[in-house]
């Protein structure tokens, strides 16, 4: 009995240390089995004009299958084919790869697809496209100025703003403390005025229908959120 004990418990041990590291559904080198190159991650493709959104989805989604790690850098490719994780390494870059030509316009594929590896395409996008920044945020600043209510419902008018602002504000973050423990109270201070600028620039916004309303709600201490 303690014999057949011990030799269950060697064949468990054994089985349980031959799982191989992509075998595992926790390992970034995992693929599901529905998982194939031509998957589109996002509903809409990269433009010259939308990099910020649309990059943003695109780690959401590399985040939900494990596999940010192919493009921010974390995993390097093996430094020879004779490594025994290269074959599988060349099959998750190929996948992450095909995944973001699949996500990006027709006129953009073509500068990048003679890259070797889904980090080389990320690094070079970034490169390209987040230098348009101040631009942009110009652009989003006058579209939050010139917005108003108008004919549009308040619901409508609230989306609209929300859009331009988050967009705006995903361009200018508040930098975070180090080690990302703010014991100073400054961190709170900016959020608050961040958020109170927010609510300003919607009240701004509004017809002149709203006018009592809007004077009450400019009277509050403190100024309360957009939400």
């Amino acid at each position: 009995m303690a014999s057949t004990a011990a030799n269950t418990d060697s064949v468990s041990s054994t089985s349980q240390t031959s799982v191989l590291v992509w075998e595992k559904p926790s390992s970034p080198y995992f693929l599901h089995s529905s998982e194939n190159p031509g998957l589109i991650l996002v509903n809409w493709p990269l433009t010259e004009e939308n990099y910020a959104t649309w990059s943003r989805a695109i780690i959401y989604a590399l985040d939900s299958k494990n596999k940010t790690d192919f493009v921010d850098g974390t995993i390097k490719a093996p430094t020879s084919s004779s490594d025994p994780i290269f074959p599988t390494w060349k099959k998750c870059n190929i996948m992450v790869f095909s995944w973001l030509i699949n996500s990006m316009s027709k006129d953009l594929i073509s500068s990048v697809i003679y890259l070797n590896t889904a980090q080389e395409v990320w690094i070079d996008l970034k490169n390209r496209f987040s230098q348009s920044n101040g631009l942009r945020v110009f652009e989003l600043r006058r579209m939050v100025s010139t917005l108003s209510l108008d004919n549009l419902s308040v619901s409508s008018y609230y989306t609209r703003f929300k859009v331009i602002w988050d967009e705006l504000v995903n361009y200018k973050p508040i930098p975070s403390c180090s080690y990302g423990i703010c014991t100073c109270g400054s961190m709170a201070a900016r959020v608050k005025y961040q958020e109170e600028e927010c609510t300003m620039n919607f009240l701004m916004g509004l017809n002149e229908s709203f006018a009592t309303v809007r004077g009450q709600i400019l009277l509050m201490k403190p100024l309360p959120s957009l939400n």
